[in-house]
């Protein structure tokens, strides 16, 4: 009788370096897509990272694209698992890619192609062989790879409410409150119930929902000082659903509950759009960021917990620095990153990001690159008709 023999300890150092997804399956659901984010403490700390507009970032919390306006794009992909242990060369590769449409109030957000001509997210874990009783390889191999394809919806209320009314001095546009919903299709190929040969092409799919909630109060504190305060909470799989493999049996979809704040002071341009000088492109001179969360699986694992910091230039460059506590998976230390905004006012931007962030007891640190782009097309819609 034919048997199988999966990389188990590839996957096995995996959920020993998630320990959350040990009592869940889809493990590609416990990565963290946004650079910014590794660089400020983790996934923790995205449930209220706001300030940069990066569909990624609407992974953490779904209410996230209503906070912004325009088209934007943005992917990244690194090594998830480069074990520290020399000569292993096993592939481990995750790819994101996501896109998002803002107006008046109202956020979309949906999968884009990554790098390697999928969509949306996707993790893979490298392959499987196939050997006969007596351990000898039979020249049939799996792949072992997972996708997720993300599309969400989101509504600023605040920002509807002054819309409908046509009341601009609602709270003095100081606040912001959003809810978002991402329904989220997911695909696996790995499957530990393999029966050879009739699961060997099989594929397994199930669906799930994410929800966020994103309150935020921004006020002056003199003319060229501004303050903000955010508070975020968002659910991964919130009501509960599973996925069937090949034994019929249903396995929960990995469950987490975030929770964070954030502040952030910021030194405004008093010529902001004013004029034609090459300054008054942009709109704050300086910010300092500061940025804590909590990531709660449900279980019996520790929580997760990040906090951040991040420094402003011009809007243009930024400076980051995060830390990281996940006693269960045994990553606790320092992450950092840098970031460039190049931009014009409020119209378009390229930007891009660059993390380090720790790997684990079993793995190196992650080194983390994002690219993205940004389009405001009702704005400069409304600039030409002028």
């Amino acid at each position: 009788m034919k048997k199988i023999i999966l990389l188990a300890f590839i996957l096995g150092v995996v959920i020993a370096n998630l320990a959350a997804i040990s009592n869940y399956v889809l493990m590609v659901s416990c990565f963290e897509p946004s650079a910014i984010n590794l660089a400020l403490g983790g996934s923790p700390v995205g449930v209220v990272n706001i300030w940069h507009n990066e569909p990624l970032n609407a992974y953490d919390n779904p209410a996230y694209p209503s906070l912004h306006t325009g088209l934007s794009y943005s992917n990244t992909c690194y090594d998830f698992m480069r074990l520290k242990h020399p000569g292993d060369e096993k592939e481990s590769a995750y790819y994101t890619s996501m896109m998002s449409l803002s107006y008046k109030g109202f956020g979309f957000l949906f999968p884009s192609v990554t790098n390697v001509h999928t969509w949306g997210i996707n993790a893979d874990y490298g392959s499987i062989a196939f050997v006969d009783e007596n351990g000898y390889e039979i020249g049939i191999t799996k792949q072992l790879k997972e996708f997720m394809y993300p599309l969400g919806i989101s509504v600023n209320f605040a920002d509807l409410y002054r819309i409908i009314h046509n009341d601009n001095t609602f709270s003095n546009n100081k606040l912001d409150l959003c809810l978002g919903m991402n329904y989220i299709l997911n695909f696996s190929s790995i499957d530990f119930g393999y029966s050879y040969p009739a699961n060997i092409g099989e594929e397994y799919d199930a669906d799930c929902v994410d929800s966020g909630a994103l309150l935020k109060y921004s006020f002056p504190l003199t003319d060229k000082i501004h303050l903000e305060s955010v508070a975020g909470f968002s659910m991964f799989n919130a009501y509960g659903d599973g996925i069937k493999y090949s034994s019929g049996q249903q396995h929960k979809i990995y469950k987490r509950i975030n929770t964070g704040i954030a502040c952030s002071a910021s030194l405004k341009n008093p010529n902001y759009l004013k004029e034609n000088e090459l300054t008054d492109n942009f709109e704050n001179i300086g910010c300092l960021r500061l940025l804590a969360g909590m990531n709660d699986d449900r279980t019996q694992s520790p929580n997760i917990y990040g906090i951040g910091t991040e420094l402003g230039f011009l809007d243009t460059i930024f400076l980051r620095g995060g830390y990281h506590k996940d006693k269960g998976g045994n990553i606790e230390g320092l992450s950092y990153g840098i970031g460039l905004d190049l931009h014009y006012r409020n119209l378009v931007s390229l930007n891009g990001n660059y993390s380090s962030f720790l790997g684990g007891s079993q793995c190196k640190d992650k080194n983390i690159y994002s690219f993205g782009c940004n389009l405001n097309v009702f704005q400069i819609a409304s600039e030409m008709l002028k």
